[in-house]
């Protein structure tokens, strides 16, 4: 589904019943939200434009499970750039962009979780085929330079969902910026984290009551501190835990959340060139009592900008004029077992 470079023309008018085919979008409307769903035979996803192109469901068709965390009780009410996430609702997958951390930096006063997730999306349907379905959502950054394009694609018979990001300077100076994937998902007993070839993490400020607590510290992984399992969602208090860590660069490229005995397989699948760093939130009840869990690949640590331009070194930079574009898959499927790799294309060892 080669679809990021250039729109197909896409004549329908209301686009209110699924499409009769292998691949299907439609449009619904819930709770005063416009709604855009694509899928196929294996899986679907919801987007809401109106949230910033947030990513409300994903859902395993081929076991009816929805992987994305749902807020109980979420805050209504518009959102406005440069709010506190916590006032909103915090459900499902967002894009975090210029910074995850509210910060100043360069003589930018940069929102918590950053610019895009407060948006009204701009969202064309570029593909709808049988064989194909893409939705494109645009937004120029409140506060930064910065024109934000994501294509996600779903193409017939693939249990895979595409990711494709474009990031264009809008202004005549160079400016630092992080990405992030900000998946908080719902998670059972018995799964874990997998994060190939990971030996080392270290710790970012959010964190409480677990032995990691303290920014910048260095542990091992999986096993960090006082025999907590972090792959297994242990981090000391499984009532009143949470902590953030970063993986160092990655040599793998893909990290997973895996239940090895009921077969439940979400994983996030790049180029590890472009993406190098995983970070992990774990919320055991740390933050605000609820229990979730976040895989967030990002191309840059920790979560503040101004400490990964400055101390860290890791942010990126987009230079005046330039356009940046990298992209990133889900893999929504099943494998019971042990597993060792899973390829670019979603083909799992």
């Amino acid at each position: 589904c080669e679809v990021f470079e250039g729109a197909s023309d896409v004549q329908d008018a209301q686009m209110e019943e699924d499409i009769a085919m292998s691949c299907y979008a439609k449009e619904t409307r819930q709770a005063g939200l416009q709604l855009f769903e694509l899928g196929n035979d294996l899986v679907k996803i919801v987007v809401s434009p109106g949230e910033g192109g947030k990513i409300r469901h994903l859902v395993n068709l081929q076991t009816g499970r929805d992987y994305c965390w749902q807020m109980p009780d979420p805050p209504g009410g518009l959102r406005k750039p440069g709010m506190d996430y916590t006032q909103a609702d915090c459900t499902g997958i967002d894009d975090c962009l210029p910074t995850i951390a509210p910060c100043r930096w360069n003589g930018r006063d940069l929102p918590d979780h950053g610019e895009i997730w407060t948006g009204q999306m701009e969202t064309e349907w570029i593909a709808r085929s049988e064989d194909c379905v893409a939705l494109r959502t645009s937004l120029d950054l409140p506060f930064s330079a910065m024109r934000f394009e994501r294509v996600v694609s779903v193409s017939e018979g693939a249990s895979i969902i595409k990711l494709h990001y474009a990031l264009r300077s809008t202004g005549e100076k160079d400016q630092d910026y992080i990405w992030a994937l900000h998946p908080l998902m719902a998670f059972r007993a018995g799964e874990q984290l997998v994060l190939p070839s990971v030996q080392r993490i270290i710790t970012d400020a959010s964190a409480a009551n677990t032995p990691l607590e303290g920014f910048g510290r260095e542990f091992d992984w999986p096993v960090a501190a006082d025999g907590l399992d972090l792959s297994k969602l242990k981090v000391g208090d499984d009532e009143k835990g949470c902590v953030k860590v970063f993986s160092g660069k990655m040599q793998a490229g893909w990290a997973a959340l895996h239940d090895s005995r009921r077969g439940d397989l979400l994983a996030f699948l790049f180029d590890p060139s472009a993406l190098p760093y995983v970070g992990v939130w774990i919320n055991r009840g740390g933050w605000a009592g609820y229990q979730h869990v976040a895989i967030e690949p990002t191309n840059g640590r920790p979560d503040g900008l101004d400490v990964a331009a400055g101390q860290w070194n890791s942010a990126q930079k987009l230079c005046a004029g330039q356009c940046r574009t990298w992209e990133l898959s889900i893999l929504c499927t099943t494998r019971k077992g042990r597993m060792n790799d899973i390829q670019p294309d979603g083909c799992v060892s």
